[in-house]
């Protein structure tokens, strides 16, 4: 009995169709509307902080990611130093860039009323994002200065 059942589903499993292959996120890019009524066009690895969800989205804001890590102490150390990054001090390094970079971005999104702080972002109508670089840059000059 239990032979003629593992038969019968061996058979069922070779007579269904194999699933199609599932595109990754980076071989599909929508350019119409996804179907979602989203007006945004993201990829959710470049969420900084906030909402991630693109029909979530009220209010979202994109700064230069690179330009704000060069902005850091540490990042800067690094450069003057000579740190690699792949050694274990350059990656503490750069950990603690990543960290102040996101505090200063969620600092500033909820100060400025943001729902989501994004490094790429764009609209599908071509209306622009605020840029909020420079707010969040001074936040973390500003967080940088020693209380003396």
């Amino acid at each position: 009995m239990i032979l003629a059942a593992t038969a019968l589903a061996a058979t069922a499993m070779a007579q269904t169709p194999a699933p199609a292959a599932i595109p990754s996120s980076e071989q599909v890019r929508f350019v119409d509307d996804d179907g979602r009524g989203t007006a945004y066009i993201v990829d959710k690895s470049d969420n900084i902080c906030g909402l991630d969800e693109p029909r979530a989205l009220s209010n979202p804001a994109k700064v230069d990611y690179e330009a704000l890590l060069e902005a850091t102490a540490e990042v800067k150390e690094i450069h003057k130093r000579r740190i690699d990054p792949e050694s274990a001090k350059g990656i503490k390094l750069m950990t603690e860039a990543r960290r102040k970079v996101l505090a200063a971005c969620d600092s500033v999104r909820s100060d400025e009323g943001y729902c989501s702080i994004w490094k790429k972002i764009s609209r599908r109508d071509k209306t622009p994002i605020d840029d909020i670089t420079a707010k969040v840059k001074s936040k973390i000059d500003d967080d940088q200065v020693d209380p003396a």
